[in-house]
């Protein structure tokens, strides 16, 4: 096995190359999944809010939704101006 500079063969960087690809694609399918399952949390919750007859209505104010954003986030559970508020304490929480 040939040694490189420092006594590092040309093998084990291959194989740090490799592992350091695994370890990245194993992160990005564990986002990915957990994008997914966060995804399917809001649409199963929609599906409640269709059943028990508040759809369209925002969570926070109770104000109607409006349908631009419905049919653009059919899962949406706010309106704008209360995600909007969500999304600046959330933003305020983390730094």
């Amino acid at each position: 096995m040939a040694r490189r500079e420092g006594g590092t063969s040309s093998a084990e960087v291959h194989d740090r190359k490799e592992e350091a690809e695994q370890r990245r694609v194993e992160a990005t399918l564990g986002a990915e999944e957990s994008r997914d399952l966060a995804e399917l949390r809001r649409v199963e919750a929609a599906l409640q809010r269709l059943d028990s007859g508040t759809y369209g209505d925002c969570a926070d104010c109770g104000e109607p939704i409006s349908l631009q954003r419905l049919l653009s986030q059919p899962a949406a559970e706010c309106c704008v101006a209360c995600q909007a508020r969500r999304e600046h304490r959330a933003g305020a929480a983390q730094g």
